[in-house]
């Protein structure tokens, strides 16, 4: 039995080794990932904002819009 355990222990080692080196394979692209992520919200946050802008310029322009039709329309009746 103790001759069976002797001699596996080398495929016990490399598979150890194999485990390791997946562990760090697996942390290398958890931190790419997080890496991505951030980029990816910072790009979104980004875009999220400029649409907030342009909807805020757009409100504004319909308004003065709405401004001047009723101006005009109330110079006409006079």
């Amino acid at each position: 039995m103790s001759a069976e355990i002797a001699n596996a222990l080398p495929e016990v080692v490399e598979l150890q080794l194999r485990v390791v080196e997946r562990e760090e394979g697996v942390r290398q692209l958890v931190q790419r990932s997080l890496r991505v992520l951030g980029a990816w919200y910072g790009f979104v946050e980004g875009f999220n904002g400029c649409v907030a802008e342009w909807d805020d310029r757009l409100r504004e322009v319909e308004t003065w819009i709405i401004r001047r039709e009723r101006e005009r329309r109330e110079a006409e009746e006079y």
